[in-house]
């Protein structure tokens, strides 16, 4: 498994994006009373979505060689999980702390007393390739400190200082097929969609 980088910021004109959260529900034949369990790490991003449309068969041919040297779902690439900045500071948020679990995550290096992203913005953790959706707004304290709290849970504990990326998060994705290609519309307009999910 390789990744494999595009040879241009991804022209996504539309993208429906979703999470896959397993889950066994038993419900009693006798009581009606319904039992869920669910996999603390078994959640998946999913993303479908389409290119905007690439006039001309020269500036198609890099989109055309990208998506074959995915080779199906063999191969990975990047994708950008929000549509821009998600904000104007500058700074390196890392974790703060080994060893932790679950559906928070302290990290430190953020800009003193700052309410930085709201919730419902994304993070990702490079070094565990997580995309995670924040349900509280990121505000850190005097001394730069603050806890993330998001969906899903973590699937593994991330390394102590290991980056935060919360400017412009990523999902380390595959295409969900082992077929790969392109449409052509008159006056050699190039379309290109995708599905793929999360990969880990």
């Amino acid at each position: 498994m390789t990744v494999i980088t595009p040879p241009a910021a991804l022209p996504i004109r539309r993208i429906q994006w979703q999470l896959r959260q397993p889950a066994q529900i038993n419900r009693s034949g006798w009581s009606g009373r319904r039992q869920v369990a669910g996999q603390p790490g078994g959640a998946v991003w999913t993303a479908s979505g389409e290119f905007a449309p690439i006039v001309r068969e020269a500036n198609a041919r890099p989109w055309r060689a990208f998506w074959l040297a995915l080779r199906g779902a063999i191969n990975t690439f990047y994708l950008p999980a929000s549509e821009g900045d998600q904000h104007a500071l500058s700074f390196t948020a890392r974790v703060n702390g080994a060893g932790q679990t679950g559906r928070t995550l302290a990290i430190d290096g953020l800009p003193a007393s700052t309410t930085i992203i709201s919730s419902g913005a994304l993070v990702s953790i490079p070094t565990t390739n997580q995309l995670l959706m924040l349900t509280s707004a990121l505000t850190s304290n005097g001394s730069g400190q603050a806890t993330l709290a998001f969906e899903p849970a973590l699937r593994v504990s991330p390394a102590d200082n290991a980056i935060v990326e919360t400017k412009n998060p990523v999902a380390h994705v595959a295409l969900t097929s082992d077929a790969s290609g392109w449409s052509v519309d008159p006056g050699q307009v190039y379309g290109f969609a995708f599905d793929v999910e999360e990969v880990f």
